[in-house]
């Protein structure tokens, strides 16, 4: 910084500080960004800590008391903070990204691409997504700067990385982005009885709307009148999922398992506590917790599929094959089961099963993840030139296709050639920026 921006810092910071009037929130956070600006952040830290105290209700706070605490290496502040202003506001790109790099800080890699793509999920903004792909493409030499400070650290951490952390040896070239846990069937075609008028519409999707203040408000207080009935904490425990109040959920839900409530309605609560778990990246926890449903329901379908994903995203990809055979022979015509068993056989190496169940997908409406896998399955085996073919073709007949190019991308740099590759991902993220896909590859899971 030059000494004339340095010196209209200090000016601006000093007319800030004499100002005889009353601060207000805005001023405190105007004074901590002059203060970070200057390169003081633990004087940064105190002016938003003080916004945070006085104006707790406060969402922007909150969210640059996380951003700096994340810069000054004190996680455990920095995840409080960035929970609260999300507790408070809902969903917030900016507030994702700033998890995106406290998660990266502490080595927790899956969880902070996970952070990255919800950010370009919730953002129409092009620029935001070049950002967070930039910084994605960045990554693997970040964390090698902030590895070291951060893992004395890192014992203290409730988050658990899905590799990192858990002592498996990194995924091998098929990784692909498995399919994200579904709560259990009850949960989508059987609310508990809301004997109270608190009945939940949807299915814990993160395509759903998050619940505003007032419903979670509404059923706080229907459980502050009716304590010991299941169903009312149950909902509750379901509104703090949707709320990304995971960790208070997990909590409401415990109680509801010790309450004596019945197994339908414990089968349910245990499937939004394993999707809290898998939200926090804490894949050990989500494990126990779906085997547990699993005791109690076990020729539930999804449940079976909820367990094959827990035990996928701790890198027991042979132990994930049993629930999901289990999860195919109880349905069949789930597609979705299928795709996933396909997967599972590729992290294993098993190309030619996982070959034939995804040339048996190419009809549904899964079509786009099945021709990616099967060009991986080609790849996988060495047979980059059948893989570059079929991506091909699936381009020519597709050319609008985000899914499509980043096949022909994977394809390319398999054979060579990285600057088309590179383009063809630059135009792929230009059709469809939150592609799954694309973030794969994107997310560094190239040999």
């Amino acid at each position: 910084m030059s000494d004339d921006a340095n010196f209209e810092l200090r000016r601006q910071l000093q007319e800030k500080l004499s100002a005889s009037e009353e601060h207000n929130v805005c001023s405190y956070l105007e004074i901590g960004y002059l203060y970070t600006m200057l390169g003081q952040q633990s004087d940064a830290l105190a002016w938003y800590k003080r916004a945070t105290e006085r104006y707790p209700d406060n969402s922007e706070a909150w969210y640059f008391l996380g951003a700096v605490s994340t810069r000054n290496g004190n996680y455990r502040q920095a995840q409080e903070a960035l929970e609260e202003s999300l507790k408070l506001e809902g969903n917030q790109a900016k507030v994702y990204v700033e998890l995106m790099y406290l998660c990266w800080a502490i080595g927790l890699r899956s969880l902070a691409k996970k952070y990255a793509f919800r950010a370009i999920k919730m953002s129409s903004s092009h620029g935001l997504h070049r950002y967070v792909y930039d910084a994605l493409s960045r990554m693997d030499d970040v964390i090698i700067v902030t590895q070291k400070s951060a893992m004395d650290k890192k014992e203290s951490w409730r988050l658990i990385d899905d590799h990192t952390s858990s002592g498996q040896t990194t995924a091998p070239l098929s990784a692909q982005p498995l399919d994200g846990p579904r709560l259990a069937r009850e949960s989508r075609e059987e609310r508990p009885d809301a004997e109270h008028n608190m009945e939940i519409d949807g299915t814990g999707s993160s395509d759903q709307e998050t619940p505003n203040g007032e419903d979670l408000d509404r059923i706080r207080a229907a459980v502050e009148q009716h304590p010991s009935v299941p169903e009312a904490n149950a909902n509750l425990c379901y509104e703090l999922f949707q709320k990304n109040c995971y960790s208070e959920a997990i909590q409401v839900g415990e109680r509801v398992l010790s309450s004596g409530a019945n197994v339908e309605l414990r089968v349910w609560v245990h499937s939004v506590i394993f999707a809290c778990y898998d939200e926090l990246g804490d894949n050990d926890s989500a494990r126990r917790c779906i085997e547990q449903a699993c005791l109690l329901d076990p020729n539930n379908p999804d449940l079976q599929y909820n367990l094959a994903v827990a035990l996928s995203g701790s890198g027991c990809y042979r132990e994930a094959l049993v629930p999901l055979l289990r999860a195919t022979e109880l349905d069949p015509s789930n597609s979705l089961f299928q795709m996933t068993l396909a997967q599972q056989y590729l992290e294993l190496g098993d190309t030619n099963r996982a070959e034939e169940l995804l040339r048996g997908l190419l009809d549904t409406e899964l079509h786009d993840d099945a021709h990616m896998l099967l060009v991986c399955c080609f790849l996988d085996r060495g047979d980059v030139a059948h893989g570059l073919t079929l991506a091909l073709e699936e381009n020519s007949a597709r050319p609008d296709s985000a899914t499509a190019l980043v096949a022909l991308a994977r394809a390319l740099q398999e054979n060579g050639e990285p600057v088309k590759a590179s383009d063809l991902l630059l135009r792929a993220s230009e059709l469809e920026p939150s592609n799954r896909w694309l973030a794969w590859q994107l997310g560094g899971r190239d040999a």
